[in-house]
């Protein structure tokens, strides 16, 4: 099962290889670089000789690893850059024939952590939770786990609470008064004084 959006054929091995690699580092710098809400109880982890890389400017590379390999997602904002390289490996993986079962493991166990991740840190019914359920449900279903990829959906159908069509029409017509209607601003132009 191919995705129809994509042109495997029109994107060359160098480029594929280039965003994986650019997604993977900007995991690495998410996880590196720690901001916004992050799981309690779980600190950051560095290592001295790391921190002592960092503070170089020099990058560390374990023999055999990749940027983006240590994934010790915490935060939202990791969490992000993790279902976004989640997203391109299933892509990838699937854009292969027969799909690529290594890139496929590896972005479940992508979208597992920033399940979690988003679980814990958002609320149940948040967008960007049901965004990963769904990807992971989409990615399950094309890796021959149908009975864990329904249990997912019936999670999304459980908890997903679409507002009323009366609701919806109140917060347009809340739009609609909000609108400016045709103020015009003159801005003048002056000359700067030569002192």
């Amino acid at each position: 099962k191919q995705y129809v959006a994509l042109n495997p054929d029109g994107i060359t091995q160098q480029q594929w290889k280039a965003a994986e690699e650019h997604l993977r580092e900007a995991l690495q710098v998410a996880i590196d670089n720690p901001r916004g809400k992050q799981i309690q109880g779980q600190p950051q982890k560095q290592n001295k000789n790391k921190q002592k890389q960092q503070k170089k400017g020099k990058k560390q590379k374990t023999q055999g690893s990749r940027p983006g390999d240590d994934k010790t997602i915490q935060t939202l904002s990791a969490a992000s850059a993790a279902q976004n390289l989640a997203v391109f490996l299933k892509s990838l993986a699937m854009t292969e024939d027969p799909p690529n079962p290594q890139r496929m493991a590896k972005a479940k166990e992508l979208y597992k952590q920033v399940e979690h991740v988003r679980g814990q840190l958002l609320p149940f019914d948040h967008p960007d939770l049901y965004a990963t359920k769904y990807s992971l449900a989409e990615l399950l279903e094309a890796m021959g786990e149908q009975d864990e990829a329904n249990v997912l959906r019936q999670e999304i159908i459980d908890t997903y609470d679409p507002p009323s069509s009366s609701e919806t029409e109140k917060a347009e017509e809340e739009d609609k008064e909000e609108e400016p209607l045709g103020r015009v601003v003159v801005v003048e132009k002056t000359v700067a004084s030569k002192s």
